[in-house]
């Protein structure tokens, strides 16, 4: 900050010649002298002290106004971009709707119903984007990133969605028909689609297009199309996913889980079936499926009541996995178990007290056991 000083008064002009100066110079000092007093006289005229205060003052007033403003500048910064993507509504290209739609959703403005129907817009950026009923129909969104926004009820048909970002996006009621979706990443959706038929996937326009009904599912039948990587995917789940049969009352389902998670935590997949069937397979041709896919089988014979069917499905046909069985001590297995036991791939019953003593032993009388197995079936070290 300023402060107001006064300047030395400055030696009178006898004074002043008395100072041994060259006769050259003696016009240059006459005229430092003038102007010496003349900032002395200015400096002691109160009415410039006034008006520096003045100037402080007003800088401060303006600054008051700037801040009381801000919430009308606001308003109208969010009213011309709401003017920019309405007067571009219907139309192709960008219209500078992308800048006011990624203003908008900075200052956290809803883009409920909003329609960029057929707008360019790649690269837009609009994560946590509240775009429920929004009119997104053949809007080209490419490389976009709609990350945890809300889609609830919107209309994408026919939306170019070729890379983009659609992670833990609410999709309620969504209408995703005929969008073109090769390298999208749509991770955890949230809620159901009102119609996602016909989604079309194709790296270029000379592949032939592929189409699928599912948002979820449709990388995974991409990948089975291009088999020259699914071979590589088997290898990497067989080498580590777990499947977990049981029986799922209360009490065994707490044990069951508990395999889960410890065999996590040695870095498995543990696969333990308790959900829903899907409506073309049934539950035992779900645990065939999930067999295929398995390193080796934890079977859990206590109080068995569909194990022995799925292990009559699973073990004469699958060598390759090994199976090991255990079950609580209290308990024996059940009478037909004794047939499997001549087959090499299954290993012998291991008894455990309870929970714990199971999960105590799980890695030397298990994991290091069907692994040891799983190697010498399919000559296949375990992953690492």
């Amino acid at each position: 900050m300023q402060t107001h000083t006064t300047i030395p008064k400055p030696p009178t002009w006898a004074e002043f010649r008395k100072a041994r100066i060259a006769t050259w110079a003696a016009p240059f000092y006459i005229v430092e002298w003038v102007f010496e007093w003349i900032a002395h006289s200015l400096s002691n005229w109160r009415f410039l002290q006034v008006l520096h205060y003045l100037r402080t003052f007003g800088i401060l007033v303006a600054v008051i106004f700037y801040f009381s403003e801000s919430g009308d500048r606001l308003k109208q910064k969010h009213y011309q971009a709401w003017q920019v993507i309405n007067t571009a509504q219907g139309k192709g290209g960008n219209g500078g709707r992308l800048d006011a739609l990624q203003e908008l959703n900075e200052d956290r403005v809803p883009l409920v119903g909003v329609d960029v129907s057929g707008a360019f817009l790649q690269g837009l950026l609009l994560e946590k984007a509240n775009l429920a009923r929004a009119n997104l129909e053949r809007a080209d969104l490419r490389a976009a990133s709609l990350r945890r926004a809300k889609l609830d009820h919107a209309n994408l048909t026919g939306a170019v969605l070729r890379h983009a970002s659609l992670a833990e996006v609410s999709v309620e009621g969504a209408i995703l028909t005929g969008c073109e979706i090769y390298g999208i990443a749509a991770w955890n959706l949230r809620g159901t689609p009102k119609d996602q038929s016909n989604l079309i996937i194709r790296a270029t326009p000379e592949e032939p297009a592929v189409s699928v009904d599912d948002l979820e599912v449709a990388q995974f039948v991409y990948l089975l199309l291009h088999n020259e990587k699914i071979r590589s995917v088997i290898d990497t789940v067989g080498r580590k996913a777990v499947l977990i049969l049981g029986r799922f009352t209360a009490e065994r389902k707490a044990v069951l889980d508990a395999l889960r998670a410890a065999l996590r935590g040695h870095c498995y997949l543990a696969m333990l079936f308790d959900f829903d069937a899907p409506g073309s397979r049934d539950l035992t041709e779900t645990i065939v499926a999930l067999a295929h896919m398995s390193r080796f089988i934890i079977a859990d014979l206590t109080d068995p009541r569909s194990v022995p069917q799925e292990l009559t499905a699973i073990i004469p046909d699958l060598p390759s996995v090994p199976v090991v069985p255990v079950v609580l001590a209290a308990q024996k297995e059940y009478a037909m178990f004794e047939h499997w036991k001549r087959y090499p791939w299954v290993l012998p019953i291991l008894r455990y007290k309870d929970g714990a003593d199971l999960l105590a032993r799980l890695q030397k009388s298990v994991i290091d056991k069907a692994e040891r197995k799983a190697q010498r079936q399919t000559g296949v070290s375990p992953a690492r």
